[in-house]
């Protein structure tokens, strides 16, 4: 059997593969192999996810290694035109995989690089939604130059996420930390004190205060502000 690939102006057989350098309809070809048009699956070689297809019109810009597996995959019940191609995407750039668990199925994702945008992204390569089982042996392939961009963005992230999370610490009422009330009726809005309590109550979150004169006093946590 030969193909003729369309777009690509080379013939080949199903023991050759080709890699696509023209644009080959590129835009619909994610999570389409959840109704059988895109389903990413394992194959020799190291490549990190391999996607099918049932059309060469699917074969997106930038993919390798294209290949006929349809007698790989036909069974009997199958008309002899049924066709599934197998190509690759994302070498070098899957980071990590893991699973995402529902009622009644499950996703298996896999992180990759983006290039253009400079960060992570994850993918769905296979799922028990329907018939992905070739697609389960994907895994990770990230380059070192990859790895270290990934360290490297996750860094930022972990230094943005540790600010965030001070500057909400700074604002948050904590039992020795001095507050003013600046709404609500029940304490004098401008009343300053410390916290010696903080718990909660039939209305919500509340605090407890005492003013300079040891007078204990409570509100709502939604009523103060740190000082």
């Amino acid at each position: 059997m030969i193909i003729r690939l369309i777009g690509v102006g080379k013939t080949i057989s199903p023991s050759e593969s080709v890699t696509c350098t023209e644009s080959l309809k590129t835009k619909e070809i994610f999570f389409r192999g959840l109704l059988a048009i895109w389903v990413p699956i394992r194959y020799n070689g190291s490549m990190a996810i391999l996607n099918t297809t049932s059309s060469l019109e699917y074969v997106p810009l930038g993919a390798v290694n294209l290949r006929d597996i349809s007698d790989k995959y036909r069974q009997s019940d199958f008309p002899e035109n049924w066709k599934l191609y197998i190509y690759e995407t994302h070498n070098g750039l899957c980071l990590h995989d893991y699973e995402r668990n529902y009622y009644d199925d499950s996703d298996f994702m896999m992180t990759v690089w983006n290039l253009e945008k400079n960060e992570p992204e994850d993918i769905c390569f296979a799922t028990t939604r329907g018939w992905t089982y070739p697609s389960y042996g994907s895994k990770p392939d990230a380059t070192p130059e990859i790895q270290e961009k990934y360290a490297a963005w996750k860094e930022v992230k972990r230094i943005e996420a540790l600010a965030a999370a001070e500057a909400k610490e700074a604002v948050t009422p904590r039992k020795g930390k001095t507050i003013r009330v600046v709404r609500g009726r029940k304490v004098p809005i401008g009343t300053v004190g410390v916290v010696f309590w903080v718990g909660s109550n039939r209305f919500g979150v509340a605090v407890g205060l005492k003013d300079e004169t040891g007078t204990a006093m409570f509100t709502s946590i939604k009523n103060v502000e740190v000082v």
